[in-house]
């Protein structure tokens, strides 16, 4: 059971987020019984209705980018003749690829995933171990 204040919190939540179309009308000047407010809550309840297609929708989208990325860095990865010293591996696994992948995720263009493979391959080449460098050659 959770604690007094606890249940007052999540009961408060609870009611605005029942009442989110009705605090919604009251920010955006809508009246109740009126067309505006019949249209409001038709348009409300198919957004609400949607949510799940469209966020189903962008976790695709995200797990196509990580499986893309994943894909090109590991054919890099194949083809690289080189060996790192510890720092340089635990750099590679506790930062650049940590970063890597984040930003694929969250990218819109699939195009820039290769730029980004591109970028970590640059990275182990031209040695790369800095943080600050990192995050400064990715910060686009």
């Amino acid at each position: 059971m959770l604690p007094d204040k606890l249940n007052k919190v999540a009961d408060s939540l609870a009611e605005v987020i029942g009442n989110l179309d009705g605090y919604s009308k009251e920010l955006l000047g809508i009246q109740e019984n009126t067309l505006g407010s019949t249209a409001f809550d038709l348009i409300f309840d198919v957004g609400v209705a949607a949510t799940p297609v469209v966020s189903n929708f962008v976790q695709g989208l995200q797990i196509r980018n990580l499986k893309n990325v994943l894909k090109e860095i590991d054919k890099v990865i194949q083809t690289m003749n080189v060996t790192f010293k510890e720092h340089e591996e635990k750099f590679i696994q506790e930062k650049t690829l940590p970063l890597i992948l984040k930003n694929a995720i969250q990218e819109e263009q699939e195009e820039k995933i290769s730029i980004m493979v591109n970028g970590f391959e640059s990275i182990i080449y031209d040695s790369m171990y800095e943080e600050d460098d990192l995050y400064e050659y990715y910060d686009v």
